[in-house]
């Protein structure tokens, strides 16, 4: 009977402690992720005006290893949010008494002994917030990368357009200039043009056949870093469109800073870490308080008799001691400059979010200017200068036929007329990308920004 007293005894104990320990902890609840997306379909980006480019980005968002490495460690973030909470692991031992004690109701051979740490209250709501926090700064991480992804991508893909229309108007001069030397060739074996003139149109032609020839080498490097980001070996095939197109900035200067304040991935991420700055100096400070501990110590005693052998009175019985310990904050010193590295890591944050803040407004400045001139630039190309070297060189190529221009004439325009060509494919492109980078800039925002 006596046995079954300290048994029920022993259970009743055990029972006490892990239930308390669970409603410490769930007192402060459950971690509240419900504002993070469950996955990366759920992150958001405006569509393209391009499907061909579209398509890559999707396909990279779910392909790229180093965006798949940001997710994973994002996710790895959020579980350990979900233990943040809980009270640390209970510790149980078991003792051999080498040499027995003896006692008055038999001699002492075992000891059981069960301790439960248990945290001051506030450490463990101030360590669930840390950790949230964190994951929420684990989560921007991962929208850094998407953008920066997403701005590589197009970076890589409009410089393949470029280079397929730069190989494209070039041959469409080598084809020109062939034609011009077969004109040269026929006139000079009637002798109606002089020798210098084959020899100037066969010099142009080889200068293009090797500019043409320089450009197609530079293909191979371009698909390789588009393969990379889409993690793709097999992709060999760029889908180009036809043409692009520019369309001016429409949203005022004050409202694009209002979206990158709200939106941008790397703002929402210093001021997270500015916030968890705050609760790690919180956290500091709460080690001046001490953290408790609950157990007890259940000692096994022999049975012992008397000379007559019969059993003493309370022969064999086990002595339950319970025990509250305090983890009693001893070396002050120490914890003063826990704080300290603390409070100066906290204006670190400050001073890191400043400076991104001026940073950010300046290249906001810089690429709005960007794709203002661009625009400007494409237009007056498309309406003036190239119409207007076309033109030129149609005149020039009747007047070197009807023998009132030299050969070096109609080369000099044909050169410009190309240049010109060359030059606003670079501005569409130049556009292209700085619209790219004011996406990501304003963090994806499901405001159309250009």
């Amino acid at each position: 009977m006596k046995g079954l007293t300290t048994t029920t005894s022993i259970k009743f104990l055990f029972i006490l402690i892990i239930v308390t320990g669970y409603r410490l902890t769930a007192a402060f609840g459950k971690a509240d992720n419900t504002a993070l997306p469950l996955s990366l379909e759920r992150i958001q980006y405006i569509k393209s005006d391009n499907p061909f480019l579209e398509s890559y980005e999707q396909y990279a968002i779910k392909q790229n290893p180093s965006i798949q490495a940001a997710y994973h460690h994002w996710q790895a973030a959020r579980d350990r949010v979900k233990t943040s909470t809980r009270i640390p692991n209970p510790t149980i031992s078991l003792g051999y008494f080498l040499t027995s004690v003896e006692t008055a109701v038999g001699p002492q051979e075992y000891k059981i002994s069960f301790s439960q740490p248990i945290p001051w209250l506030k450490k463990l709501s101030v360590k669930k917030n840390i950790q949230s926090l964190q994951a929420s700064v684990e989560y921007q991480k991962l929208r850094t990368q998407i953008y920066e992804l997403r701005t590589n991508l197009h970076n890589t893909y409009y410089d393949y357009y470029f280079l397929q229309q730069s190989i494209s108007i070039t041959e469409n001069q080598l084809e020109l200039v062939k034609q011009w030397e077969n004109l040269v060739q026929t006139r000079y074996k009637t002798a109606s043009r002089s020798y210098t003139d084959l020899i100037q149109v066969q010099i142009e032609r080889i200068k293009l056949e090797e500019e043409l020839r320089s450009l197609k080498t530079r293909q191979s490097p371009l698909i390789s870093t588009f393969q990379s980001l889409l993690n793709a070996d097999t992709q060999t095939n760029i889908q180009l469109p036809e043409s692009l197109t520019v369309t001016p900035v429409l949203l005022s200067r004050e409202y694009l800073d209002s979206i990158i304040v709200t939106q941008n991935p790397l703002v929402q991420q210093l001021r997270e870490q500015k916030s968890m700055a705050s609760a790690n100096l919180q956290q500091s400070k709460l080690g001046y308080y001490p953290d408790f501990g609950l157990g007890f110590d259940w000692i096994l005693t022999g049975e012992k008799y008397t000379s007559g052998d019969s059993p003493v009175k309370y022969s064999g019985k086990d002595p339950l001691a319970f025990m509250v310990s305090i983890n009693v904050p001893l070396w002050i010193k120490k914890q003063r400059h826990e704080v300290s590295a603390a409070r100066n890591l906290n204006k670190k944050s400050a001073l890191e979010y400043q400076n991104l803040s001026n940073n950010l407004n300046a290249e906001l400045t810089w690429v709005l200017y960007k794709l203002d001139d661009s625009y400007k630039k494409a237009i007056r190309y498309q309406t003036d200068l190239i119409p207007m070297s076309l033109d030129y060189l149609h005149t020039t190529e009747k007047e070197y036929i009807s023998g009132n221009s030299d050969f070096y004439a109609l080369t000099d325009a044909q050169r410009r007329y190309l240049q010109l060509l060359l030059e606003y494919e670079s501005i569409i492109v130049q556009h292209q990308k700085m619209k790219a980078q004011l996406y990501q800039l304003t963090g994806g925002s499901n405001g159309k920004v250009y």
